[in-house]
């Protein structure tokens, strides 16, 4: 733990040294790593300039980015990233970005930024349509390829955002009668239906026995989560009938907005521990080095504004 926190001190004490620095209109920022990081496919010990384009992979390592407007961010292990000088499009793995109003992350097509230019976000690639975002300070804004809002993140939430179309062509599970099973989410009105909040139709909910359509009753006019199944008979326009087996208040109901599907993570794999050195170390235990990092010698020239 000691030589842990002094290569972590150490590794501070070399931003500040860079925050200092003056140089190359070329170079858009600073990697530092603490393992064998690879830049535009080379492998870096230590640190190196980074360009606009440039491909930072962390490999087993972790990659701390720099750029020459002060902003910085935390790649973590199995992490890869394309970086510019005004965004960065993470590609696989997880990113902490500090002063996310400034500097944008974009990951499967998602534009996430910060309301204030100070946000701190962590954003996770699952896999190709799966993306995890966290908001550590200040409010954040998700907005798909054509620039609609997806979600607005407060600070300290979190956020799964899944394809719509991946979504809709996972097999159903079955139920026992060999009817796909349904879940709805939404507010139960007093003529028994729901709004499904998920794909917006609207189901007419019918208790299998009587105990619950007792709680179909008791549970009017609230936040409701039911499972069961559409019956094959004709169903009333509009409407679709779901035989329920189980009803359930809930404080919330995943929502479809565009070609995705938000909702609150029961589990994360990337926000065990939200802290610029402490997230990657938390999550996967990666040893720090025990030799303090030395700085570029070649200093870099903040861009202007």
């Amino acid at each position: 733990m000691i030589l842990r926190l002094r290569s972590v001190i150490s590794i501070m004490t070399c931003w500040c040294f860079v925050c200092t620095a003056t140089a190359s209109s070329a170079n858009i920022g600073l990697v530092m790593t603490t393992g064998d990081v690879q830049v535009d496919g080379s492998l870096v010990r230590n640190n190196s300039a980074i360009f606009p384009g440039s491909i930072v992979a962390s490999g087993r390592g972790i990659a701390m980015l720099r750029f020459a407007d002060g902003v910085s961010a935390t790649l973590s292990p199995s992490g890869i990233a394309k970086v510019f000088s005004e965004h960065s499009i993470l590609l696989h793995g997880a990113i902490l970005q500090n002063g996310i109003g400034k500097h944008v992350v974009f990951a499967d097509g998602l534009r996430i930024s910060g309301e204030a230019p100070d946000a701190i976000a962590l954003v996770g690639v699952k896999d190709a349509s799966h993306v995890e975002v966290a908001s550590q300070t200040g409010k954040l804004h998700v907005t798909d390829a054509d620039g609609a809002l997806v979600a607005t993140i407060d600070s300290g939430q979190a956020l799964d955002f899944a394809r719509q179309t991946d979504a809709a062509n996972q097999d159903q599970p079955q139920h026992a009668e060999g009817q796909p099973e349904v879940d709805v989410c939404g507010k139960l009105q007093k003529n028994d239906q729901v709004k499904n909040a998920a794909n917006k139709k609207m189901y007419l909910l019918k208790g299998k026995d009587a105990a619950t359509q007792s709680n179909i009753d008791s549970d009017v006019g609230r936040l409701v989560r039911a499972s069961g199944t559409v019956p094959s008979t004709p169903q009333p326009a509009g409407t679709s009938v779901l035989s329920v087996d189980a009803i359930n208040v809930t404080g919330d109901c995943p929502g479809k907005r565009g070609n995705w599907i938000t909702q609150h993570p029961n589990e994360t794999i990337f926000f065990s521990l939200i802290a610029a050195t402490g997230i990657v170390i938390g999550v996967v235990g990666t040893e720090l080095p025990t030799q303090p990092i030395t700085p570029i010698t070649t200093p870099i020239t903040p861009s202007a504004p």
